[in-house]
């Protein structure tokens, strides 16, 4: 099972049109969009390493219809040890390099109205998709500079409290919960006038006694935590009325909060994180042999999946702010 990120592509009016570029015509974005991909077997994508640009290996797996999955190659170095026989038959080992090109899946849903991308995060890309997304941003607005319009990929954020972002990870991807850590500031940055502090005196009192016993240890950061088992992880519910509460406290004041799951993911209370959605290789293969059978396509599971997180995501934001984010010149 593999996760995916999910980005929305926004294209709007270019400031800066290109000389000889097609006047922007409203209403043709996803159509101009549609078709770079189009009669093609891969996609011209580069990346930029240091000052240079370099070839990013690609092919364009299958389209259908409105629907189009890429295959983004990364360029590994492997070292291996081959064994060697000399005239003698002695064997001896020689060491090499041989370069490997794991793949992470990119599907494109450029049917009317939606234009939405999932990015597979894979070893290959070190679990990451923002340098996907990076490239891909970078081509498509190389590519459709020809028709006045400017394209941003951005992330969809999940919205979703505290709560029901654990409920989420535990209940509807499988996930557990490994490790809960709860962060104390000095008492004197502390906010004790703010009037949504719980007045529970008992979890107020469990958590001065941790975080007197940890300024006394000398921590440079004052912090708590609690780890669970390799198999069954920690029960963490919002049933239990004292960790609610203490949840509560963290997210309503100087207090925080972060869960790391069995997957090594980290989520910290009032963070917003982007959306993302578990998906089957396999199930891409059958995309894939059913490109030719009509009959089949309404009932595919890929097209099912991305009509459930179009309608799951549908009240989401795009990602504010992007750290690191350049303005390209024109």
């Amino acid at each position: 099972m593999s996760e995916y990120v999910i980005y929305k592509v926004n294209m709007t009016e270019t400031k800066q049109p290109r000389a000889f570029a097609e006047p922007f015509v409203a209403g043709r974005e996803q159509e101009c969009f549609g078709s770079l991909f189009k009669g093609e077997k891969s996609l011209k994508l580069h990346k930029r390493q240091n000052k240079d640009m370099e070839d990013v290996i690609n092919d364009i797996y299958l389209t259908n219809g409105d629907v189009c999955v890429l295959r983004i190659n990364k360029v590994m170095a492997l070292r291996i040890v081959k064994p060697t026989t000399d005239a003698d038959n002695n064997v001896d080992y020689e060491e090499g390099i041989e370069e490997s090109y794991p793949f992470s899946y990119v599907i494109i849903d450029n049917r009317p109205g939606i234009c939405q991308i999932a990015i597979e995060k894979t070893t290959a890309w070190h679990g990451q998709t923002v340098g996907i997304r990076d490239i891909l941003e970078d081509y498509f607005n190389d590519a459709m500079s020809n028709y006045s319009i400017d394209v941003t990929i951005d992330a969809k954020m999940n919205p979703k409290l505290f709560w029901e972002h654990i409920n989420h990870m535990v209940n509807v991807k499988g996930k557990r919960v490994t490790s809960v850590t709860i962060g104390f500031q000095r008492r004197s940055k502390t906010n004790c006038d703010d009037p949504r502090i719980i007045r529970s005196g008992y979890v107020k009192k469990m958590l001065d006694v941790i975080n007197y016993e940890i300024t006394n240890l000398g921590a440079v950061r004052n912090a708590h935590s609690i780890f669970g088992g390799r198999v069954c992880g920690i029960r963490f519910e919002e049933t239990n009325k004292d960790m609610a509460n203490i949840v509560n406290l963290c997210c309503n004041n100087a207090y925080t909060l972060k869960v790391k799951f069995s997957d090594k993911s980290l989520y910290k209370c009032n963070e917003v994180v982007k959306a993302s959605y578990n998906f089957e290789r396999e199930d891409i293969e059958d995309f894939r042999k059913e490109k030719f059978n009509t009959d089949l396509f309404g009932e595919n599971k890929l097209i099912a999946w991305l009509d459930n997180i179009l309608e799951d995501t549908k009240n989401y934001e795009c990602e504010k702010e992007r750290p690191g984010k350049k303005s390209r010149k024109k």
